[in-house]
């Protein structure tokens, strides 16, 4: 879920009602990544899906998209926002879903400071 614009952003960019609204087909979550890829080749990387009766969602698909969101602005959504709603129930609250200091904490936590011996005996 998009929390702010990042800083010295001058261009907003598009409104959600502006961005291409595509249909999901009744076998969504079976086909979704053939569906989000075909979408994005047709109406580019950043799209709305709707899907039965439920509110539209907005897709940003591909390298730069995962970058984006993942890495470089990853301040600017909010990722406990956008999957506690959808995994919570199933997952509770983990890395996947926390933001900020909280996020950079836990994944420092998880992350070893170098490559464990083993590693480098079998990576180049």
């Amino acid at each position: 879920m998009y929390s702010m614009p990042p800083a010295g952003a001058t261009d907003q960019g598009k409104k959600i009602d502006d961005l291409p609204e595509v249909w999901a087909p009744d076998d969504y979550p079976r086909t979704m990544p053939s569906f989000l890829a075909a979408s994005a080749r047709q109406h580019g990387p950043i799209f709305r899906v709707r899907w039965s009766d439920a509110p539209g969602v907005v897709h940003m698909v591909g390298p730069e998209a995962n970058k984006l969101i993942l890495h470089t602005q990853r301040e600017c959504f909010s990722h406990e926002l956008g999957w506690t709603p959808v995994l919570g129930e199933y997952f509770g609250k983990g890395l996947l879903n926390m933001d900020g200091e909280e996020h950079t904490r836990h994944r420092k936590m998880m992350t070893r400071p170098s490559p464990s011996p083993i590693c480098r005996a079998i990576c180049p």
